[in-house]
């Protein structure tokens, strides 16, 4: 799968994406975001973590064997999904350079949002995630809710929060995305450590209100810190 170098409109000059980033935890978003192009030196293909849905090329045999985007997604990480899906079967995803889109994107001021990112963050980690790596990184997804609550009662955003736990405990919920699950792991045939060789250990968010320096200056480097010397060390699976 190939995505554009996608450019801001009506501010040609920055960046919207250079390609999207993984994080382990299972958070994505935009890389490059608002730098100017001027100072980028990007090869002509780059891989990258995956592919925005926005500005994407694919070719029609791997959406007929693999599928299209899974509409129970609705918003949010449904390119990340599938991106994932595609590497967990051998194939690369890159940016073209000299593939240049233009969008006029608005980050969502909108608090429903944090739903939307908060439950199929976790519906991502399910699908793909072995259990051992659910056992190794389960004290470091502890600290993030906590973190995450803290986030969503400064946010305003609790009510969307408890929304995620309301959805979790749905036992058709869990049925519907175990089932996911199953057949991803069914399908496979890359090893959870190549899909996290290619993730990266920070969260840098776009949303300015959420870009709290607590994130910069201890969550980032305590996330680091685990994903070096814990997540890398020990997930050979």
């Amino acid at each position: 799968a190939a995505q554009s170098l996608m450019l801001l409109h009506p501010e040609t000059d920055l960046v919207n994406s250079a390609g999207n980033v993984y994080q382990y935890l299972g958070f994505g978003y935009t890389d490059e975001y608002r730098t100017p192009i001027k100072e980028l030196d990007l090869p002509s293909i780059k891989d990258v973590n995956y592919a925005s849905g926005a500005a994407l090329m694919v070719r029609a045999d791997l959406i007929q064997k693999y599928g299209m985007w899974d509409h129970d997604f609705f918003l949010y990480h449904e390119d990340l999904e599938w991106s994932l899906r595609l590497r967990s079967v051998g194939y690369r995803i890159v940016l073209i350079r000299d593939s240049v889109f233009y969008h006029k994107y608005q980050f969502s001021r909108s608090i429903q949002k944090f739903y939307w990112m908060e439950r199929n963050r976790i519906g991502v980690m399910l699908m793909y995630y072995k259990i051992p790596t659910f056992i190794v990184l389960f004290p470091v997804l502890v600290a993030m809710e906590l973190g995450l609550w803290v986030f969503a009662f400064l946010g305003g955003w609790v009510s969307e929060h408890k929304k995620v736990y309301l959805y979790w405990m749905k036992k058709e919920n869990w049925k519907l995305w175990l089932g996911k699950r199953k057949k991803i792991q069914k399908m496979r045939t890359v090893s959870d450590r190549m899909l996290l060789q290619n993730a990266v250990s920070g969260i840098h968010f776009q949303d300015a209100s959420v870009d709290k320096p607590i994130v910069n200056y201890v969550g980032n480097p305590v996330l680091a810190l685990y994903y070096w010397a814990i997540v890398r060390l020990i997930i050979w699976w």
